[in-house]
């Protein structure tokens, strides 16, 4: 749904279980022929902790950062999946509430019925009813694909507005 592009939408992700796998950067792919390339490559990872935390940390600190694509006075938005509770749920949400203080939106969903609640409220940018969303299993993320989207866009718009 985007228009993805250098000057348009740009796209990077991370996969996490515990450690962190940067799949790809936000100036890595240009085009929707060599993102969906890059997406047919990712696994989901498996381990022992969900390391959600570090995740954040990685997003905020490396993926975001001027040098990996990130643009000046473009809006940052970060969506975080998680299909369990993290292994340090204060140190999550802190981390979170990082992101969020340097202006990253940040929506959160959980996957399954092993997510807390209030974790993802707490990663979730407010008011959390536009920004968290739960869903049963990984195949009903294509449920709120449509949704997702729009609020995205949305609160990018709502944001450009205001600092118009």
């Amino acid at each position: 749904m985007f228009q993805i592009g250098e000057n348009r939408t740009r796209i990077g992700l991370a996969t996490y279980s515990s450690d962190v796998h940067t799949e790809f950067h936000l100036n890595e792919n240009f085009d929707r022929p060599s993102l969906h390339q890059s997406l047919s490559r990712v696994r989901q990872r498996r381990g022992f902790v969900t390391n959600t935390k570090l995740a954040i940390w990685t997003m905020r600190r490396k993926m975001f950062s001027e040098r990996r694509g990130a643009r000046p006075g473009v809006v940052k938005v970060a969506v975080v999946l998680t299909d369990g509770q993290s292994n340090s749920v204060v140190r999550t949400v802190w981390e979170a509430m990082k992101a969020r203080r340097e202006g990253i939106h940040m929506f959160a969903i959980g996957i399954g019925s092993f997510i807390n609640r209030r974790e993802l409220r707490g990663i979730a940018s407010k008011p959390t009813h536009d920004y968290m969303f739960q869903v049963s299993n990984f195949q009903a993320l294509e449920s709120i694909k449509n949704i997702l989207a729009i609020k995205t866009c949305v609160g990018m718009y709502t944001i450009r507005s205001l600092n118009s």
